[in-house]
């Protein structure tokens, strides 16, 4: 009774743990941040950017944010030891490399039989994303990280988020305080937009950047809208529209865009390496630096990235660039220098060899569940296996036992007629 009773409570602890194990869920951040003030007329769009915007970086800058080659790496080693896990933030289910407590989210592998972007021989970045976004300024640094290991940026504009939604730091791929005059300062403002100047505006793309490895196709808003303007699109980058929007299912209301189930697509940042990678948002773990980003000077940021201790904005930001560049490396055969370093390779083999939850057709984490209940069946049939193997065996020994005593006693009968026989006369 007590073996049966011990053996169930076994079996209860053992499902437990595995469909614990199966569902792990972190605190994200929520998509608003801080509020500040801005020294423009409340009547204009620029209301909502602050500081010099469409300023061409200047060689310091330059070399800060480019010349980072050690940073990346030391990073990159650190963070690939460290491992891959399914979470769930709002009913969605997501991948992030656990750098306890931190994270970076991982790319969705593209499940769809989709043609590749590759051109000339080159795999193809494409990015969506706007000006005021502050969620893109941290993505666009990442991706300025991850392309510099694979090309040069010959330019680089100054840019801001909108300083109602974090005010952030970051820099365009292709942009001029021209165009900033143009198209924002002088453009009436808003007043009810919940992210800044809702107005439908004109996109910039383009960028300063040569590799021999990649191209990149960026495509930014300038204004304050976080949603992604599918007709704009479509005249700003016929690429970007017939080969990625339209393919994959988006424009079309597809419950599975890009063969991935349930994939969310409409806000900005949005990014697709060669249409095997996407993901729409920033994949930096925003919460742990939010005051950084916020309060910290460009300056103080690039500081950061020069010396990136463990939790900075710096790590972070080179933390995901290291995500992206694996990716990269994936779709072109790892033919670039940084591809054949062992950490890349270990930390692309974690990045890119995931099955996309979405692509399932069970809800939630109902897959988990039985792929638990599946493991646990295992373990369950194998301790029976080895319980009723012991049983046997120790029935086996008990018959044993009995066996030889009872052949020890008929020996010992046998040996007492014997003695008794020969005491007769």
């Amino acid at each position: 009774m007590k073996d049966r009773f011990a053996l169930l409570v076994g079996v209860i602890l053992i499902i437990s743990l595995l469909i614990n194990l199966s569902y792990v869920k972190p605190s994200f951040v929520s998509n608003h941040l801080t509020y500040t003030t801005s020294s423009y007329p409340p009547n204009s769009s620029a209301y909502y950017f602050q500081g010099k915007t469409g300023e061409l970086a200047n060689s310091t800058i330059m070399n800060d944010l480019t010349n980072t080659y050690q940073q990346f790496v030391e990073v990159g080693q650190y963070i690939s030891n460290f491992s891959v896990v399914p979470v769930k933030s709002n009913g969605l289910t997501l991948y992030i490399l656990n750098i306890s407590p931190f994270y970076v989210l991982v790319p969705y592998k593209v499940q769809s039989n989709i043609n590749t972007l590759t051109q000339n021989g080159k795999s193809t970045f494409v990015f969506i994303g706007a000006e005021g976004c502050p969620f893109c300024a941290l993505q666009r640094v990442a991706i300025i990280l991850a392309l510099s290991r694979f090309g040069n940026f010959s330019k680089l504009f100054l840019d801001r988020s909108t300083t109602i939604d974090g005010n952030i730091p970051t820099y365009t791929f292709n942009f001029s305080q021209e165009l900033f005059n143009q198209y924002v300062v002088d453009k009436p403002a808003i007043s009810n937009a919940p992210y800044g100047d809702q107005n439908p505006e004109p996109f910039f793309t383009g960028a300063y950047y040569s590799s021999p490895y990649v191209q990149l196709v960026p495509i930014d808003e300038i204004g304050g809208s976080f949603l992604i303007n599918v007709s704009g699109i479509a005249q700003a980058s016929p690429l970007i529209y017939n080969n990625v929007l339209v393919p994959s299912g988006v424009l079309s209301n597809s419950p599975a865009p890009f063969g991935i189930k349930g994939f969310q697509f409409g806000g900005v940042p949005f990014f697709d390496i060669n249409n095997q990678f996407v993901f729409d948002g920033a994949i930096v773990d925003l919460a742990p630096i939010e005051s950084q980003v916020i309060n910290g000077s460009r300056m103080e940021l690039l500081q950061s990235i020069q010396n990136p201790s463990i939790g900075s904005y710096g790590f972070l930001e080179l933390a995901a660039a290291n995500v992206l560049a694996a990716d990269i490396c994936y779709t072109i055969n790892n033919v670039a220098p940084i591809c054949k370093l062992p950490y890349m390779q270990r930390l692309e083999n974690k990045v890119t060899n995931l099955v996309t939850p979405f692509s399932l057709s069970l809800p939630g984490y109902t897959i988990y569940i039985i792929v638990g209940a599946g493991v646990a069946a295992v373990i369950i049939l194998a301790f029976f296996f080895f319980y009723r193997t012991y049983r046997n065996t120790k029935n086996e020994l008990e018959e044993l036992r009995r066996s030889i005593k009872e052949m020890k006693g008929n020996s010992e009968e046998h040996k007492n007629n014997n003695e008794y026989n020969n005491s007769q006369p």
